[in-house]
Order: structure tokens, then sequence, then C-alpha cells
């Protein structure tokens, strides 16, 4: 009788092994179901982000363009007068030297992995996420273009996603697109333009009239001076 309830005791025990193997399998399923839709949420957090920042940046060059005839900050290489011109109507204080997210706020985008993981060592680089357009700025005193005379605002970029990779002249630095840049120009380098960092395959763009919307890089790939430069 007790090798009997032995037996019974055994078969519990296993049965119950069982059991649990089939819920961690269950969980593993689950697990790796659900994984993609994490990753793809935290991804969407991100571009939410970037979609903000732009949204920000757009109101506080508007409030800069009333105070100043309608001319664009200035160029965001040499001095940085963009960021200095910028600082009052933003808040964000002149972001210069090997600065951090935090620091930059809302010139970073956090799906900006090179400048996240590898930032250049000189010291009068801004490291920041948004290229400016060349056409749009003032650069050594010079005016480029008036805001109101633009005709066709709401298709020409202003600000995007953009990147100097480390084959580019000045690694890691802020950049000027134009009709030359990538993907404008279609052979033109890769590694200095338009990033396309979200989904591997949008860049955000703010746009003249200020409205935020993403490209992919069949949209402007080649399309030269359609979404950067209008003649006077």
């Amino acid at each position: 009788m007790a090798m009997r309830k032995t037996n019974l005791s055994s078969r519990a025990r296993a049965f119950t092994l069982i059991e649990l193997l089939v819920v961690i399998s269950i969980i593993a399923i689950l697990a790796s179901m659900l994984l993609p839709s994490l990753v793809s949420a935290k991804r969407a957090a991100k571009t939410a982000i970037c979609i903000g920042n732009l949204k920000q940046i757009g109101p506080a060059v508007m409030l800069y363009l009333s105070d100043k005839e309608e001319f664009f900050p200035g160029a965001m290489w040499g001095s940085e007068w963009f960021f200095t011109d910028m600082a009052p109507y933003i808040g964000v204080a002149h972001p210069t030297g090997t600065v951090t997210p935090d620091k930059a706020s809302c010139y970073w985008c956090p799906e900006d992995s090179y400048r996240n993981s590898s930032l250049p060592t000189w010291p009068w680089k801004c490291h920041l996420s948004y290229g400016q357009n060349y056409y749009m700025r003032c650069d050594s005193g010079v005016k480029m273009r008036q805001h109101s005379i633009l005709k066709r605002p709401a298709d020409l970029i202003y600000l995007a996603d953009s990147y100097a990779g480390p084959t580019s002249a000045y690694p890691g630095a802020n950049v000027v697109f134009s009709v030359n840049s990538w993907p404008f120009l279609a052979t033109a380098t890769p590694d200095y333009g338009l990033a396309f960092r979200h989904n591997g395959q949008k860049a955000m763009c703010l746009y003249a009239d200020f409205h935020v919307a993403s490209m992919i890089t069949a949209n402007l790939l080649g399309s030269y001076a359609k979404y950067t430069y209008e003649a006077p």
C-alpha cells in the first residue's frame, strides 16, 4: 500500500512538472509575440519626441521672424548664430561644445544614434540632430531670404533630421544642406545630408510654413531644388 502511494505521488509530481514546462513555453511564445510590438512602441515614442522638438522650434522661429523683418536666424555653422539667435525665443541656451541630450533639449533627436554613441571631440561643434536649409539663413551678416517672399513655403524644407558621418569633412558637425547635398543631389555622399533615421526610412522635416511631416528617401532622391530652393 505504501509503494502504491509513492507511485501516485511521483506521477503527481511528474504531471506538475509537465504543466510548468507548458506554462513556460506559453510565456516564451507570448514574449516573442509581444517583443516586436514593444520595440515598435519604443521607436514610435522616439519619433513623437522628434516631431515635438521640431514643433517647438517652429513657433520660436516664427517669433524671431516677426522681430527681424522676416529674415531667418543665422547659420548653424561657423559662429553658430542660429543657436544664439534662437536662445531668447526657445529658452535653450547656446549649446556649444560636446553637449548631452539633456542640455541640447529640443535640438536633439532621440533616434540620433551616431551622436548619442560617439560624439566628436572638437570643442566648437554643437553636435545637434537637425540640419538647416542653406538658403534660409543669415551668414556673416548677409541676409539670404525673407520668409515673407517665399512662394512655396509649404514645399520647402527648413530644418530636417541630418547627419554628418565619420567620412564627411566634419564628423558630427551641424549640417547645412543645399541642392548639392544628399539626397537632393543623388550623386552626393550619403555621409553628409539628411538622415532617414526613423524606422530606417523616414526623416522628420520642419517646412518653411512651419508644419512638420516625414519624408522618405525615394521622395527626395534627386529632387534637387524642389524641396530646398526657389529663385527670387
